[in-house]
C-alpha cells in the first residue's frame, strides 16, 4: 500500500494523528492535501521531474488554510525533511515533492510496517480497503487541478488567467463543467487567440458579459473588434497633445 495514499485527502480532510502530534495540525492538514495531489499527478503521469505544482489559492480552497498558515506549515514540513519545494519556470511557480520515506518515520510502526513508499503493486484487497477508508478524488476536484495546471501553463496575461479561472468555476456552478483536459485546453487556446487579436480588457469584458447573461459559452462575436480600450485612450491622449501643440504653434 502506498504511504501517500494512506494519508491523502479527497472530498474530506484526512489527518494522521501520529503526524499531527509531531508537526502540528496545520502542517498535517497541508501534508494530507499535498500527498493527495502527488498521488493524483503521479497516477496520471503529470509529475515534472518528480514534482508537482499547486497554487496557494487552490490549497486554501481545499484545506481552509490561509496563505500565512500555509507558509508556516511548509516551513515545518521542510525542516522535518518531509517536504521539498522548488521554484521553476518564468514566472516562477512553486513545485512540491512529498518524501514518503520521511513520513514512515512519523507514523506508528504497526501501521507503517506493511506500507511502501510507492512503486509496488497494490493487491485487490488493499485497494478495496483503501476505497472504503479514503474516497477517490472526485471529478470536481480533478477538474480544479486540471484547470489550474492548464491555465497557469498558458501564455495568457495574469488578469485574463484570473478571469478564465472565474469562468471555469462559473461553468462548475451551472453544472456544465468542461469534461476533459483537451476541452479545457481548446477553450484556453481560443482565449489566447482572442487576447492576441483584441487585447486583455476586451477579452475580460466579453467573458464577464457571458457570465452575467448566464450563457454556457463565450460568444467571441460579441467582443469589441475595434482597438483595445487602453490603446484608444492612449491614442486620444496623443491626438489631444498633438492638437494642443499645433494650436500653440499657430499662436
Amino acid at each position: 500500500m502506498n504511504v501517500l495514499q494512506l494519508i491523502a485527502s479527497s472530498s474530506f480532510l484526512t489527518v494522521n494523528m501520529a503526524i499531527a502530534k509531531q508537526v502540528g495540525n496545520d502542517a498535517a492538514i497541508l501534508l494530507a492535501e499535498l500527498a493527495s495531489s502527488q498521488v493524483y499527478f503521479e497516477n496520471n503521469g503529470m509529475l515534472t521531474d518528480g514534482m508537482f505544482f499547486e497554487t496557494v489559492e487552490l490549497i486554501e480552497d481545499r484545506t481552509n488554510l490561509t496563505k500565512y498558515q500555509q507558509a508556516k506549515a511548509v516551513k515545518v514540513l521542510e525542516e522535518s525533511g518531509i517536504l521539498q519545494t522548488k521554484l521553476k519556470g518564468i514566472p516562477a511557480k512553486r513545485y512540491f515533492f512529498v518524501n514518503g520515506e520521511k513520513i514512515l518515520g512519523l507514523v506508528d510502526h504497526k501501521k507503517s510496517k506493511n506500507l511502501t513508499t510507492g512503486g509496488q503493486k497494490t493487491s485487490p484487497q488493499e485497494v478495496k480497503k483503501l476505497d472504503r477508508n479514503n474516497k477517490r478524488i472526485s471529478i470536481k476536484e480533478n477538474n480544479k487541478r486540471i484547470n489550474n495546471t492548464v491555465v497557469n501553463d498558458s501564455a495568457l496575461s495574469d488578469p485574463v488567467k484570473d478571469k478564465v479561472m472565474d469562468f471555469l468555476a462559473y461553468r462548475e456552478e451551472i453544472k456544465k463543467p468542461y469534461k476533459s483536459e483537451r476541452s479545457i485546453k481548446s477553450f484556453v487556446n481560443q482565449v489566447e487567440k482572442q487576447e492576441q487579436l483584441h487585447g486583455s480588457i476586451a477579452v475580460i469584458e466579453c467573458i464577464d458579459k457571458s457570465m452575467s447573461n448566464g450563457w454556457q459559452g463565450v460568444f467571441w462575436d460579441k467582443i469589441q473588434t475595434t482597438t483595445n480600450k487602453l490603446d484608444m485612450i492612449d491614442q486620444w491622449a496623443e491626438n489631444k497633445k498633438r492638437g494642443s501643440n499645433e494650436e500653440s504653434y499657430i499662436t
